[in-house]
């Protein structure tokens, strides 16, 4: 029962999902970090076997777009607690602007990728002042 679902749902990525993630990203960083993922029927030709099953690659692209929007969501709840914070201690982290427009830094993906486990490294050229 479970198995019809689950093909259905992988029919439906093929067919109406359009990623945001490109197909052609996807398929190279899934060809980089050596996974195979073609179809295996009995009767296809070398260049069918050789290429991505496009199911597959959705549903990577579904992976990687869910990841994105999570990490994208945490570093703007980051960036709101910044901001909602007293003027006093935002200018003692070097944040205090009298703008009250919405801005997300680095700082901000850079704790939101610590609470998943994630360590952002800035190039030691970036490193100016702070």
């Amino acid at each position: 029962m479970a198995d019809g679902r689950l093909q259905s749902f992988l029919d439906a990525l093929a067919e109406d999902f359009i990623p945001v993630v490109p197909d052609e990203l996807t398929r190279y960083i899934i060809q980089q970090s050596g996974i195979s993922c073609s179809r295996s029927t009995g009767e296809e030709t070398n260049k069918e076997k050789a290429a991505l099953d496009e199911r597959t690659l959705r549903f990577f692209s579904l992976a990687g777009q869910k990841f994105l929007s999570d990490l994208i969501d945490e570093a703007c709840v980051v960036q709101q607690n910044r901001m909602q914070a007293p003027a006093k201690f935002q200018q003692a982290e070097g944040y205090y602007s009298k703008s009250k427009e919405n801005v997300l830094l680095t700082d901000d993906l850079a704790v939101a990728m610590e609470e998943i486990g994630l360590r952002l490294y800035r190039p030691s050229v970036f490193h100016a002042g702070r």
